[in-house]
């Protein structure tokens, strides 16, 4: 499922993540400008958009690790296969994880078969190995995560 801007996060983090064991949100950017840059930083930042691609519209995939999804996680991972199959081309998926911490776990802008196929390699890493779920770590990585994306392919 994917939200627009970001407005409706909280409130699909907590009634989604029991159904699915996953989350995507997702920000729809306008076509950047030449002058667009990547900001600089030590921590995470987002790829450089490709060359074929004209507008940037990012997806952040949460996947809930802890332990209490241990029976639940074979039937995730199909669906985030599947849902990694489906997504259109040119899409950056920002695939991240949370339990007791939230993390980041792939980058991908979606630009053919080998992208998607190094998504569900890092998909298929996945273990529900925390002992805690912590919303509050998905909240702020989704924030924090869409605040880089905004930042870094805004126009300016």
């Amino acid at each position: 499922m994917t939200f627009r801007n970001g407005v409706q996060c909280v409130h699909a983090l907590m009634s989604m993540l029991a159904l699915l064991g996953f989350l995507v949100f997702g920000l729809m950017l306008p076509p950047l400008t030449a002058a667009a840059q990547v900001a600089d930083s030590s921590l995470w930042s987002p790829p450089p958009k490709p060359d074929q691609c004209e507008a940037v519209a990012a997806d952040i995939t949460l996947v809930d690790v802890s332990w209490s999804m241990r029976t639940l996680f074979p039937s995730v991972r199909r669906e985030l296969e599947a849902y990694i199959d489906q997504v259109e081309n040119c899409q950056l998926v920002i695939l991240a994880t949370f339990g007791t911490t939230a993390d980041v776990v792939a980058v991908e802008f979606v630009i053919g078969p080998e992208s998607r196929q190094r998504l569900k390699e890092k998909t298929r890493e996945l273990r529900p190995s925390q002992s805690n779920t912590n919303f509050d770590e998905a909240g702020k990585l989704t924030e924090w995560g869409f605040n880089k994306v905004a930042a870094a392919y805004a126009p300016t």
